[in-house]
């Protein structure tokens, strides 16, 4: 049960430290670029990097926004050099 305590406790506190103000912002301007065509471009380094692809597919999937991974096709872009 500790274990269980523990993670609640922890998941409280990354909620109530979500500047959900800042993540308003975003949304409006993700509707704002879908209503207006334009595409959003998303980027990580590292680990991030996957995270930055799964959101972008998650984007055009989801919500039909035209989104690109600045980190699609890492592996091959290596071979070119």
């Amino acid at each position: 049960m500790r274990t269980i305590s523990n993670y609640l406790t922890k998941t409280m506190a990354a909620i109530a430290g979500t500047p959900f103000v800042d993540i308003g912002r975003v949304m409006i301007a993700l509707r704002q670029a879908k209503a207006e065509g334009r595409r959003v471009y998303i980027f990580g380094n590292g680990g991030s990097a996957s995270n930055a692809q799964h959101f972008a597919c998650d984007l055009m999937k989801v919500a039909g926004i035209r989104a690109f991974a600045l980190t699609d096709n890492a592996a091959f872009d290596s071979l070119d050099q």
